[in-house]
């Protein structure tokens, strides 16, 4: 285990490109890059974690904001190596299933279009919105729609429903004969948000990378104290207004350092969230889904400090 304390003490000669989409959950590495918390980072900004995953697969970026379902395409992509090192936050609301109102249940979307990035943390929601129904994966029209179009899908009906978050879940919401069908606070362990990070700098630049973690608690940190002003970082970063990055705060949970040990444990979420997100990636790229399971060693939790981060 590392200890964090003293970066500020090291040299910081390798900067790591981190690629963020406008999910306020990755709001806060914008808030390090502006309050200047570190030297060794650079945010690449993109539209989707679709695009996240292909700046991190073609070498553009060293790490990315994502979630179990992206760790696990990369890690079966073959083309590069990564693991998870903090959790960044967790949906407890944010991510969910917009659907026309003639859909009233989730039961109801057997035989229906449902958009989605397949790569993405939406098949978590989808897994979890399964569980809840009862259907099969193979009862659902699934239509791969990148977030940015999803709104075009739904209003010229290529999509009954559609899995969003924002800032695209605002626009759709806001479309009328649309409303939510199911969010992630009734599956809050669904999607968790994460650093991940390609495993040559976890072996290669450490210390960069530590900085990093510990600039991104400081931001959040600065942020608990300063409402007002994160806010509008947020928003601006995000392409929410300070109004909705308002309303979204209650559903989507940020984790500093000392609340991390929890879901690191053996018995914690993420463990147990590993094997779901590894089998639906495979079976979404056609490969047998108890194959090369992706295991636990893809949580590295070296950087978490078993006691409260000073």
């Amino acid at each position: 285990m590392l200890v964090l304390m003293g970066c500020e003490d090291w040299d910081e000669s390798k900067t790591l490109r981190i690629a963020v989409n406008p999910w306020p959950g990755y709001g806060y590495f914008a808030v390090v890059e502006e309050r200047e918390y570190t030297s060794v980072l650079e945010i690449v900004e993109t539209a989707s974690l679709s695009d996240s995953v292909r700046a991190f697969n073609r070498g553009q970026v060293d790490m990315l904001g994502g979630t179990l379902a992206e760790l696990a395409a990369i890690n079966h992509s073959g083309k590069r190596t990564a693991s998870a090192v903090l959790v960044l936050s967790r949906s407890v609301g944010a991510d969910m299933i917009v659907a026309s109102n003639e859909i009233t249940s989730l039961e109801q979307l057997a035989g229906k279009r449902l958009a989605l990035e397949k790569g993405s943390a939406n098949v978590l929601v989808l897994a979890m919105a399964l569980a809840k129904s009862g259907l099969q994966l193979d009862q659902i029209d699934l239509l791969p729609v990148p977030q940015g179009e999803m709104p075009v899908a739904m209003t010229t009906g290529l999509a009954d429903a559609a899995i969003t978050y924002p800032p695209t879940s605002v626009e759709l919401e806001s479309l009328v004969g649309f409303s939510r069908l199911f969010d992630t606070s009734q599956a809050p362990n669904a999607v968790i948000d994460l650093l991940i990070v390609a495993d040559e700098v976890i072996d290669q630049h450490p210390k960069e990378l530590a900085s990093v973690i510990k600039a991104h608690n400081d931001a959040l940190r600065w942020g608990q104290n300063n409402p007002s002003e994160v806010n509008e970082v947020l928003a601006k970063h995000t392409g929410l207004s300070v109004k909705e990055i308002v309303e979204f705060s209650d559903s989507i949970e940020m984790l500093e350092l000392d609340n991390q040990v929890g879901f690191w444990d053996p018995e914690g979420p993420l463990h147990s969230l590993v094997p779901v997100a590894s089998r639906i990636i495979l079976r979404f790229n056609n490969h047998d889904a108890e194959e090369a399971l992706m295991s636990s060693n893809v949580l590295n939790d070296r950087f978490i400090p078993l006691a409260e981060f000073p």
